[in-house]
């Protein structure tokens, strides 16, 4: 429920909160429409109800022993990344039942603050409270480190992948 803030909540107000909450949850489903109504081609999300259910941690393999400051699955492939301030990029292969860790790449001088994978999905790009990031290449499974993009001058490359 809504509630008013720094005020006294009267019996009035909370009819106008509750039709408030009703508008916010049809916006929610009113965005969401593309995702759920039906269609031909049967690629979308029956309307109703949907149940879900719990599965296992996608890094249950391996846990971080930090705080995790990303976490993405990769664009094409049932790959599962985290990445954190224990240095440490960690892919596991997501089935939902094991989750395996399929690779682990500690980066000894960069706390790890945003990764994620490149659009193709060919590469996963770490960046920190540092001046320079790294690409790690998937396929090659090679780490390379990139000492700033020529023409800017960031002191830190944090949130280069925000």
């Amino acid at each position: 429920k809504l509630r008013r803030e720094g005020g006294v909540g009267e019996d009035d107000d909370e009819d106008f909160y509750e039709e408030e909450e009703e508008e916010a949850a049809g916006r929610v489903g009113r965005s969401a429409g593309p995702l759920v109504e039906k269609s031909s081609s049967g690629g979308r999300l029956p309307s109703g109800e949907l149940q879900v259910s719990r599965l296992k941690d996608a890094n249950q393999s391996e846990p971080s022993k930090a705080v995790v400051r990303s976490v993405q699955f990769h664009p094409n492939a049932s790959l599962f990344l985290t990445a954190g301030l224990d240095k440490s990029l960690r892919l596991f292969q997501v089935d939902g039942a094991n989750n395996p860790k399929v690779q682990s790449v500690f980066l000894e001088d960069l706390p790890i603050y945003r990764a994620a994978f490149s659009s193709n999905g060919q590469s996963v790009v770490a960046t920190g409270r540092r001046k320079f990031f790294y690409i790690y290449h998937l396929q090659a499974a090679r780490v390379e480190r990139v000492h700033g993009v020529v023409g800017r001058s960031e002191k830190s490359f944090e949130s280069f992948c925000e």
